[in-house]
């Protein structure tokens, strides 16, 4: 996985971008936040490598712009990001194999638009940089490939073979990797008793480091999800009916909202929750249910991008040492407002027209 980060973060201006978004989605499907922690760190030392500050200043901001994309990219088709599991969740009916078609557009709207910025505000820089191709070849990324394989058939294949939704295959399937992953890993050092040490390292030490942002994030659904059933009599004692509103408005309205209580401190995990129970079904908005968990997605994948509140800016700003308001606004917020545009017309184009 290093050598192929390395590989990636190695490659020439004109196609490191596209390289870090497509190989980013690959790392984010698997290793999720930790694809942001990894290439992330590899970024900065290849960046590190350039003697010329100027340089070194764009190639930082362009690399970690590239990985950040390609996270929130993953985020309306992945079956591992919070977003699908969550917006599956609240929409009745709703599916991860229907929603991965429109999903993958999506993505590609977001990865596409990223690319393109960044292709059309190529920095002009004072003195022409020294350019080093890469140490590797593009062999080194079939390791992660096969494991995004392995992935795909197991849950796949389960999927046909039973009833139980991605999201729990997913959670039941990831685990058996992982510890697989660690016996190649220690296959040379006794790899049973290494595995062993080594989950219970992470049981025992690793994982209550974490208990404020895991309660964080359960405290954000469960809010969200008491919040709705509170507001819903409340919407209906002051008069407040959606259903008056254009089908069209209401899905839109996700891939503004989400983004807009993101900059308000809001979790996009507790938006979602708080306001998807408030709508119409699906079937009285005249769509799919796609197309709901389509817009709410959308709407997650941009509050991602621009948030200062979400760890995607956090880890960001972290690596380019700067605030994460400035990752959300300066860096990402034309970015965000082409997006938001692009996936709005894509949602209204899904739900009643495809």
């Amino acid at each position: 996985m290093q050598a192929a980060g390395r590989f990636l973060s190695g490659q020439r201006p004109g196609r490191r971008y596209a390289a870090l978004t497509v190989g980013g989605q690959g790392f984010a499907l698997l290793l999720n936040y930790g694809a942001l922690q990894l290439l992330g760190g590899l970024a900065l030392a290849n960046a590190g490598a350039e003697p010329d500050a100027e340089v070194r200043g764009h190639r930082i901001r362009r690399m970690l712009l590239a990985i950040q994309r390609a996270f929130v990219s993953t985020l309306p088709w992945s079956p591992l990001s919070f977003a699908m599991a969550i917006s599956i969740s609240v929409v009745p009916g709703a599916t991860w194999a229907q929603a991965l078609g429109p999903g993958l557009v999506s993505s590609a709207l977001l990865a596409g638009l990223g690319w393109g910025l960044d292709t059309a505000f190529k920095p002009r820089l004072r003195a022409v940089p020294q350019r080093q191709e890469p140490e590797g070849s593009w062999a080194l990324m079939l390791p992660l490939l096969g494991l995004l394989a392995v992935l795909v058939v197991s849950v796949g294949t389960l999927s046909a073979l039973s009833d139980v939704r991605i999201v729990g295959l997913v959670v039941a399937i990831v685990p058996v990797i992982a510890l697989v992953w660690m016996v190649i890993q220690h296959r040379a050092d006794r790899p049973l008793r290494s595995v062993a040490r080594r989950t219970g390292d992470y049981v025992v030490r690793e994982l209550p480091g974490y208990r404020g942002e895991l309660t964080l994030l359960m405290m954000a659904g469960y809010i969200g999800t008491v919040g709705s059933a509170l507001l819903a009599p409340l919407m209906q004692r002051v008069g407040w009916d959606l259903s008056v509103l254009p089908p069209w408005v209401i899905l839109v309205s996700f891939v503004w909202l989400i983004p807009l209580a993101g900059q308000l401190g809001m979790n996009p995990i507790l938006a979602v929750t708080l306001i998807a129970p408030l709508i119409p079904s699906a079937e009285s908005l005249g769509v799919a249910p796609s197309a709901i968990v389509l817009a709410l997605s959308s709407g997650w994948a941009l509050s991602g991008a621009s948030s200062p509140f979400t760890a995607t800016t956090l880890l960001i700003g972290s690596f380019a040492g700067i605030g994460a308001l400035r990752v959300g606004w300066v860096w990402n917020g034309l970015y965000t407002l082409l997006c938001a545009v692009a996936l709005s017309v894509w949602v209204v184009l899904f739900a009643f027209v495809l």
